[in-house]
């Protein structure tokens, strides 16, 4: 197993996570946009293909 690099986050991202947090937003759905991946086609599906 290879050991995962730890991730580093800039001052200003912390800032911004605790001033979220301060301003009432869940910590649970804070930390789950951090860990979610960051695509924009996130959400997208493949369009079928004509026959």
């Amino acid at each position: 197993m290879s050991k995962q690099q730890r991730r580093i986050f800039t001052t200003e991202f912390k800032k911004h996570r605790v001033q979220l947090y301060e301003n009432g937003k869940p910590k649970a759905t804070i930390v789950e946009e951090m860990i979610s991946p960051r695509s924009p086609n996130e959400n997208a599906w493949p369009k079928p293909r004509s026959r």
